[in-house]
């Protein structure tokens, strides 16, 4: 309990700093919903990575979406329930005295967000009462990973607050685990299921588990989401499209059949779909921008769906406007 509202960014560092009294905390916000299994979940997964030090907090939640692109997310499969990924976890979550100190040590040097910072354009667009922007550009700074459920233990209703409007909205429901059950952890260094803020599978995990891969310095872009600025490696492993013009940038290509995306190259699935490109003075076709993806993700949109979808947009401005007039 606090005297006055100290907003969404203060709140949660206040938080995060009862770890200094209590060792471990679990933050839920008030839209999340648990599975009853989530307590032993999270005391099991704060005593398997105590000492493991690229890890800076454990999540509940597993994203069924990239944040940044709308698009589907879901991680490879291995032989273990969790993934690792640079995105700090808000709808159900947990530190450790040590993994918040190490946070706040970085935070009290006043960080500033730059354009340069390799995180998303929409993270760098946050509002100043986001804590979170500033927890993935430490897990970035100082390659430091949350760990995340294959399934998931909270799941988010999103109730009208601060940052949601009170529509009905059911994006960031996730399915839940529902029975008991003896969860599998991967060491953070045996694992390859590493994932940075884009979303995207570590360049050292691709080359891991596709050996076609070795012999080239790359970035992955396979959401296309990353600006050229950020991708410096001489090449990139990206959906972006090149122009006729620039097929001589071609090195390698996959097709676009499997899904998650990487599993395309892992099984070198033959097709132009995907490319290894080498990146000097490369630049994406605009008028292919976005449309491969969509196509991918969303074959089975219907005209139905699209009429529905009309009708929806109908009804939410006729609403907005009655509810304003």
């Amino acid at each position: 309990a606090h005297p006055s509202n100290l907003g969404l960014r203060k709140h949660i560092l206040a938080c995060g700093d009862l770890t200094s009294r209590y060792e471990n905390i679990i933050l839920l916000e008030d839209d999340l919903y648990v599975s009853p299994y989530f307590y032993t979940y999270i005391v099991e997964a704060l005593q398997f990575y105590e000492n493991e030090p690229n890890i800076a907090g454990i999540s509940l939640y597993t994203h069924s979406h990239n944040e940044s692109t709308g698009l589907p997310f879901f991680p490879l499969n291995d032989d273990s329930d969790v993934f690792f990924m640079q995105i700090a976890s808000s709808w159900g979550q947990a530190w450790n005295s040590g993994q918040w100190n190490n946070f706040k040590q970085w935070y009290n040097q006043n960080p500033k967000i730059s354009k340069d910072d390799l995180i998303p354009c929409d993270v760098k667009s946050w509002p100043e009462s986001s804590w979170k922007k500033y927890f993935i550009k430490y897990l970035v700074d100082k390659e430091k990973y949350f760990v995340y459920p294959k399934t998931s233990y909270s799941t988010n209703f999103a109730d009208a607050g601060t940052h949601v409007k009170s529509l009905i909205n059911t994006t960031y429901q996730v399915p839940l685990v529902l029975k008991k059950r003896n969860a599998v952890f991967s060491s953070f260094y045996k694992s390859y299921l590493k994932y940075d803020s884009f979303c995207e599978l570590k360049s050292t995990s691709m080359k891991y588990m596709s050996s076609e891969l070795d012999d080239y310095d790359f970035s992955v872009d396979l959401y296309g989401s990353k600006s050229s600025a950020l991708l410096s490696t001489e090449y990139i492993l990206t959906t972006k499209q090149p122009s006729v013009m620039q097929k001589s940038l071609i090195v390698k290509s996959f097709g676009l059949k499997m899904k998650p995306i990487e599993m395309n190259i892992i099984l070198n699935i033959p097709g132009s779909d995907i490319y290894l490109l080498n990146n000097k003075s490369f630049k994406e076709n605009e008028k292919l921008k976005d449309l491969l993806l969509y196509q991918y993700f969303y074959t089975a949109l219907s005209k139905k769906t699209l009429t529905l979808f009309k009708t929806k947009i109908k009804m939410l401005l006729q609403h907005r406007f009655f509810k304003t007039t």
